[in-house]
């Protein structure tokens, strides 16, 4: 029975060895004392081991003594590994790996010696317990380990005086548990092993190594002892998590294998799902405990930053900000009240933004003097309550008297631009530790954080109102261009309609002075003169101009407004059209010698307005041979597609500047070149040319380089199935 009671003792202690070397190695790897401290714990659990089967003689004599040849092994190093982890704390790097390389190799000679009878020569087990016999070298054996022992001690109180707060407590744990655990388990294997029965002999090698895994966790929970809590804490959470939930489902599955044998596998299920349902819940009680009563100043900084800046980006308004900071400092120091004032420089009072469990009841009430807290946190640093009892020691005032009445442990700063905006205010924290340096230097960031985030905040508002005034100003802007937009609507119409009446009213007259000049041209008497017939032709000639100007004008009217402009589809034969127009242009074609080249299908008919399409086909041959210089070539020509004909006329002339080429379909527009050869052109012919082509779904479009000439291409689809009207008022030109 003492057996098994031993045996599971030594699996504990040697689990607990691990755990504590594991959590450290594992916090970081890369840092010496954690490295040196993990393999102290490896060596001194095999020790362990190897101690406790050397006196289990159920593998025989042989087994033993090759188990306390093992043990003998083992000693030196688990002292020399015990020996540097102290020496870490007060020696540099350099030093440390200097003191390795030096001490290693006599360590392992004299652990090899113990393989052989210069250590020990023989052992014999009397009652239980084994009795070594001494070689020649043991005394020197002996002598190393306590060596070891006593520099690395001496050394841990040499550091102790010079050491800062936190160093001096954690020294302190391990002055304790080394002291204590070293030197006697090095007396008690070397010197008092024969003299102690087996039972006290496996009690105080059981007993020793957990007073300094004790010692350890003390100094790991309440000091932060190389820094290896918050693993800690993960693990102690997670362990507790499991053995919550195991030991009562496995309570729950005996009763049930009694009660139910039949439906064991359902109620297995149904336990599983339960288990899998309150580990979460298990999980957040477990690490409130853990930080309320044993890590209370734990918590994992970048998790902070992190959730910190996901807050402060995720709103835009103040209060929103302030409860989520209270809640994850809350959640990282665990102090016993929070609060969040700011200042407001225009109305010069102080507001309460958050506040929880702090006596701010009236803002009124509220005695923070400007002044003073923009002098005192210059430098951005959060200040304790007792420093700020040194800085104020002159002249307290009612500030200080303020702040401990309402029990307020750190004041937190809340700047922008070097300016004070704000206090974060802190209570003490609910286990009664005071804020470390760590805590202030997070405290610092989180103040810069927030100080962000407000300047972010009032950048926005101020931005919004210069939005909500600049909309006001717009609306306005966009109303009166409406009502201006409006009144040219008006004009505009005003002016179509004047055209179209003027243009009207001018008909007339020029109807009738065409008819009687027709008339008198036409005189069977021959009573005229020469001259009076010479008078009367220009008059005709004129006349015939400003009917044309007039018909134009309509035109353009009737493209603009729409009224009467329709286009009515009928097929006609093409030829017969421009023989027409060619002939009517006879005088000015042969005046010039221009040669026109028709390369238009004899049998060509199509589907179009037939009067609107003489009038593209006559303006775009006038201006082809009102323009092109004596000799040149006129080419009519025509291709088919997409089920749609492109007509084109090319000529030679004088063509059409580059930097005007853009304005040529404008209303009244006219090249510069254009004018000076023909001043007493309108600039309609191209607009109406436009109107007719778009009102039969087509396209017109040129291409021109000066002093070479010009092309005019227009589409005309095949066929539509009706007649269609064109406006043209909404289009850009």
């Amino acid at each position: 029975m003492f057996d098994l009671i031993n045996l599971i003792l030594t699996i504990i202690v040697i689990a607990l060895i691990l755990g504590l070397g594991w959590l450290a190695l594992r916090d970081n790897p890369n840092k010496l004392t954690n490295k040196l401290f993990f393999f102290f714990s490896l060596s001194l659990a095999l020790w362990e081991f190897f101690s406790f089967s050397e006196s289990w003689t159920a593998g025989g004599y042989q087994l033993m003594i090759f188990m306390t040849r093992l043990d003998f092994f083992l000693a030196p190093v688990v002292v020399l590994l015990a020996a540097l982890f102290v020496f870490s704390f007060s020696l540099r790097y350099k030093l440390m790996k200097t003191m390795i390389g030096t001490l290693i190799f006599p360590t392992l000679l004299v652990s090899i010696l113990s393989f052989f009878d210069a250590i020990f020569k023989d052992a014999v087990v009397n009652d239980g317990q084994v009795i070594f016999q001494p070689g020649p070298a043991f005394w020197y054996y002996a002598g190393l380990l306590l060596a070891y022992t006593l520099v690395g001690l001496a050394s841990l109180i040499l550091k102790y005086p010079h050491a800062s707060d936190l160093k001096k407590k954690q020294i302190g744990y391990i002055i304790f548990g080394f002291s204590f655990s070293s030197i006697a388990i090095v007396s008690i294997n070397l010197f008092l092993q024969n003299a102690l029965s087996n039972q006290w002999f496996r009690i105080c090698n059981l007993s020793l190594p957990l007073i300094l895994s004790f010692s350890m966790f003390q100094a790991i929970v309440l000091y932060n002892l190389m820094n290896i809590r918050l693993i800690m804490r993960r693990s102690l959470v997670y362990f507790l998590v499991i053995i919550s939930i195991l030991i009562p489902a496995g309570i729950w599955l005996y009763f049930l294998k009694m009660i139910v044998p039949d439906y064991l596998i359902v109620a297995s299920l149904i336990i599983l799902a339960l288990s899998l349902v309150s580990v979460s819940k298990l999980k957040k009680e477990y690490y409130y405990l853990a930080n309320k009563y044993f890590f209370s100043s734990l918590y994992d900084v970048r998790e902070i930053i992190y959730n910190l800046n996901k807050a402060l980006h995720s709103s835009l308004d103040t209060k929103q900000i302030c409860r989520a900071v209270a809640v994850i400092l809350s959640g990282a120091f665990h102090p016993q009240a929070i609060a969040t004032v700011v200042y407001d420089q225009e109305k010069e009072k102080w507001a309460i933004l958050h506040n929880e469990h702090f006596r701010l009841k009236k803002e009124k009430e509220m005695v923070f003097d400007y002044e003073i807290l923009t002098g005192l946190f210059r430098k951005n640093r959060p200040l304790l309550i007792r420093t700020l009892e040194q800085k104020l020691a002159a002249s307290p005032g009612p500030l200080l008297k303020y702040l401990k009445k309402l029990k307020v442990e750190i004041i937190v700063p809340i700047k922008t631009k070097n300016r004070l905006i704000g206090l974060l205010l802190l209570g003490a924290k609910e286990a009664r530790d005071n804020y470390t340096i760590n805590d202030l230097k997070v405290l610092m960031t989180v103040s810069t954080e927030i100080g962000l985030a407000m300047e972010n905040v009032l950048l926005y508002q101020k931005e919004k109102k210069f939005n909500y005034k600049l909309r006001g100003e717009i609306n306005k802007a966009t109303r009166q261009l409406q009502n201006q937009n409006q009144e040219l609507q008006r004009l505009d119409m005003a002016k179509d309609e004047f055209v179209s009446v003027v243009s009207h009213q001018l008909r007339t007259p020029l109807t009738g002075i065409r008819w009687f000049t027709g008339l008198l041209l036409d005189n069977k008497k021959k009573n005229l003169s020469a001259e009076q017939l010479d008078f009367l032709n220009q008059i005709d000639t004129s006349n015939k101009k400003m009917i044309q100007l007039v018909n134009d004008l309509l035109d353009v009217s009737h493209i603009e407004t729409g009224y009467k402009f329709k286009i009515v589809r009928k097929e006609f034969p093409l030829l017969p059209l421009i023989q027409e127009i060619l002939k009517e242009n006879v005088l000015l074609i042969k005046t010039k010698e221009l040669k026109i080249i028709n390369r238009l299908p004899q049998d060509l008919k199509i589907n179009a307005d037939r009067d609107k399409i003489k009038q593209v086909w006559q303006n775009l041959i006038s201006n082809a041979t009102a323009y092109s210089p004596s000799g040149k070539k006129i080419i009519l020509a025509v291709k088919t597609e997409n089920q749609q004909h492109i007509f084109s006329v090319q000529d030679e002339g004088i063509g059409v500047p580059k930097s005007q080429q853009a304005r040529m379909f404008e209303k009244f527009f006219r090249a510069k070149n254009a004018n000076l050869q023909n001043p007493n052109g309108t600039g309609l012919g191209l607009y109406i040319a436009r109107g007719i082509i778009h009102g039969h779904g087509g396209d017109i479009w040129f291409k021109s380089t000066e002093h070479k000439g010009t092309t005019f291409f227009f589409s005309v689809p095949g066929k539509s199935d009706s007649a269609r009207r064109y406006k043209l008022k909404n289009q850009n030109i």
